[in-house]
């Protein structure tokens, strides 16, 4: 006969076996230098902390509980990328990436110059790994949007012929 407290390690051990695979996501953000991706990190992790210029590569994570109190953690693993576009492609192997991921490259608007650039760049570095991963998606967010607003041309003209 099964005693109770085992019954409830077997019940804990098979929730937490079904959940492991459902409980960890990893966000990679990538973009243009000073573009505001510490600051999306930052404010999406809640941290209180005034963001700093990231070196080469940072992480950093954040938890949460799930609906089933102290049985199920969320975990989200946030890495940076701060270097050199080129050599995106070098780095993204030497991240551990988990079977849900998510890609963000970080535009900064107030260089209209460099926008199609910093996609074409991000995205073909991005899309030589990702044959390697599950599922995956590509977020485009665009920082500096005050400062993109108040040049005098047209801004969808200004954009479109940057290429």
């Amino acid at each position: 006969m099964v005693t109770i407290p085992e019954k409830a390690t077997e019940i804990v051990n098979k929730i937490i076996a079904q959940s492991n695979e459902h409980i960890s996501r990893t966000i990679f953000v990538v973009g243009s230098k000073s573009a505001g991706k510490s600051t999306l990190i930052s404010n999406f992790l809640e941290k209180n902390e005034a963001p700093r210029e990231t070196l080469v590569l940072e992480y950093s994570f954040g938890r949460k509980s799930g609906q089933k109190q102290g049985l199920e953690k969320i975990i989200c693993h946030v890495w940076e990328y701060g270097g050199k576009l080129e050599l995106l492609k070098n780095v993204l192997t030497s991240v551990p990436m988990h079977r849900i991921s998510y890609f963000i490259v970080m535009l900064d608007l107030s260089k209209i110059k460099t926008i199609w650039n910093t996609i074409e760049t991000c995205v073909n570095s991005l899309k030589q790994y990702v044959e390697k991963s599950t599922s995956q998606d590509l977020i485009l967010i665009g920082g500096k949007y005050d400062l993109f607003n108040n040049y005098g041309e047209s801004n969808e003209d200004l954009l479109f012929s940057s290429k």
